[in-house]
């Protein structure tokens, strides 16, 4: 069903004109420090012991959505027809964010792009971008 409302979406986004699709990936992690600033009387403070190697954390990453550029500083776009038909010259970019962070990465999509989405593999709850890219 998602294919065919994909391609329905594509031929009315770009009549006879062929399209590849491009897969997105995000990247599967982040790595982080986490500092505490606040004082409390009494306790101890140390990393935890899961998830940690050297002070650091690893948060696994996935797709999140599209905006309208850069997505910190941009307006997340809202899919329509199974994914996000991407208007001709947009500038659209692609969002990944990590669990336990409030980071997000973001990457322009390749020009050209018609129409975007976003797919979740059930297995591993990972969700992967792809955009349709006229040739």
């Amino acid at each position: 069903m998602k294919v065919i409302v994909a391609l329905i979406a594509l031929a009315v986004a770009s009549p006879g004109k062929e399209s590849v699709r491009h897969e997105l990936p995000c990247p599967s992690y982040v790595q982080t420090r986490q500092e505490l600033v606040s004082v409390h009387e009494g306790w101890e403070v140390g990393p935890s012991v899961l998830d940690v190697h050297q002070g650091v954390l690893r948060h696994p990453g996935t797709a999140s959505g599209f905006s309208a550029g850069p997505g910190q500083k941009a307006a997340l776009l809202v899919p329509d027809k199974g994914g996000w038909p991407i208007p001709e010259g947009e500038d659209v970019w692609l969002n990944c964010t990590y669990y336990g962070t409030k980071i997000m990465l973001s990457k322009r999509v390749p020009r050209g792009s018609v129409f975007c989405g976003i797919e979740e593999r059930p297995q591993t709850k990972y969700r992967q971008a792809w955009c349709d890219v006229r040739t």
